[in-house]
């Protein structure tokens, strides 16, 4: 694994559990794992997981989720 999918899998983790456990908006979360960019934020988020994170965050198998999207 490349250093750099290293930490893109660690702030998507780290993103998923400020999604469930906060109410911090995507916006701030994003800013707040290290994205400069919210829009990209959502896009990897999603690509990883398969669920944008809006849609992560009302789901009621969050944990679930983030445990098969990043194992």
């Amino acid at each position: 694994q490349s250093p750099y999918n290293y930490l893109l899998r660690t702030r998507i983790k780290s993103a998923g559990q400020l999604l469930c456990e906060s109410d911090l908006s995507v916006s701030e979360i994003a800013y707040k794992v290290g994205f400069t960019d919210p829009r990209h934020f959502s896009t990897m988020f999603k690509r990883m997981c398969g669920v944008s994170p809006s849609v992560y965050r009302n789901s009621t198998r969050s944990l679930d989720l983030i445990t098969k999207c990043l194992p």
